[in-house]
């Protein structure tokens, strides 16, 4: 199931027959949708494209490998073209439990080696930390142990909301492709670090 979110932008309270539920100008809800059900939903796609709604969408890791993600896209425009699809931003989340005792680094895989479905390019990156730790970072990677190619640092040195300090190693962005050495993980500096990590991509072609 997906998790979306959406927002009612106009200043008037909007009712979305989809959903069953009015929407006070200026805020948001959310629920949990199958990718078909979104689909489907052609009030939503009317008032999206009219600008009274817009849409987030954040994927399972079950639909983002089956690639049922692209089918829906984050707005649902109303004439969906093949450009739109391939520009498509897709947000993957990842939980991060304490790996035990702090003071050693450790791996987050999201996608292990030669398990990546398709190709990504990595847009951004940013961390909620419940348990942070002094001086450490998160570092998301194509392959575990700090090898392979560096596509975000996030610092998890304190508790809240913290946004990638970096891109690629010229902060530019990063594309991964499916292969024997690549996959996606995130290196904690410290393991006892919890809280979750959300990278947003969106597929190449």
């Amino acid at each position: 199931m997906a998790q979306i979110t959406i927002t009612n932008v106009s200043s008037d309270a909007f009712y979305l027959n989809d959903i069953y539920a009015t929407i006070p100008a200026g805020e948001s809800v959310e629920t949990q949708r199958a990718i078909s059900e979104i689909s489907a939903m052609a009030g939503l796609q009317a008032a999206v494209t009219a600008g009274v709604l817009t849409l987030s969408i954040e994927y399972s890791a079950s639909e983002l490998a089956s690639g049922l993600a692209l089918a829906a896209g984050p707005s649902i425009p109303a004439a969906v073209e093949a450009t739109d699809l391939v520009a498509a931003p897709i947000s993957i989340r990842k939980a991060m439990v304490s790996g035990g005792t702090s003071g050693t680094a450790d791996d987050v895989t999201i996608y292990a080696v030669n398990n990546l479905p398709y190709a990504i390019r990595i847009l951004d990156a940013h961390a909620v930390i419940s348990t942070a730790v002094v001086g450490s970072s998160l570092t998301v990677r194509s392959a575990a142990a700090g090898a392979g190619t560096q596509a975000a640092v996030v610092s998890s040195a304190s508790a809240g909301v913290a946004r990638a300090s970096a891109l690629g190693a010229s902060n530019t962005s990063v594309v991964l492709t499916p292969g024997s050495s690549v996959g996606l993980f995130v290196r904690r500096s410290d393991r006892s670090v919890v809280g979750e990590v959300v990278i947003t991509a969106r597929r190449e072609y």
